[in-house]
This record gives structure tokens, sequence and C-alpha cells, in this order.
């Protein structure tokens, strides 16, 4: 409509309302995916937690050592220092 209007700055207001448009969009895609990348990084640390969280029990009950509390531990958080470090680095 404005394309077509007999405004003074027709052009201008549609040159300004088809960058904000594609900005818009371009935002709503990066939206989307930090949603994304966000859901995949609760997924993980729950596995890690839930993991650890067994293995804590296990030891407890003496089914495994503190030892191998410790090694699964250390494995989940060297796995979320990997991914987040991974992720700092793409950006």
């Amino acid at each position: 409509m404005v394309k077509y209007s007999n405004l003074m700055s027709a052009d201008l207001l549609q040159e300004k309302l088809g960058d904000y448009l594609i900005r818009s969009r371009q935002f709503g895609k990066d939206v989307q995916s930090l949603q994304a990348q966000t859901k995949g990084v609760i997924d993980n640390l729950i596995t890690y937690n839930t993991f650890t969280l067994r293995k804590l029990t296990d030891a407890e009950s003496r089914k495994s050592s503190r030892q191998e509390l410790r090694v699964v531990y250390e494995s989940a958080m060297a796995l979320v220092g990997k991914y987040f470090q991974s992720d700092l680095m793409n950006k």
C-alpha cells in the first residue's frame, strides 16, 4: 500500500519497512535456533544429572565406589564444558 500511495516519503518508508521486515524475519529465525539449542542443552544436562544421580545412589548402597562416581561426574562436567566451549567458539 505504501508503494502505491501518494505520500511524499513513500520510497523512504517502503525501504525502511522492507529493512524492518528482513531484520525481523532473521531475528525470528535466530530466536528459534536459540530455543532449539537451549532445549538440547537442557536435555543433555538432565541426562548427565540422571546418570550421575544413579551412580551416587549406587555409591551410597555400595554397588559402586566413590572413585567410579567421581569419574562419572568429571566426565559429565567435561562434556558440559566442551559443549559450552564449542558453543562460545561458534559465536
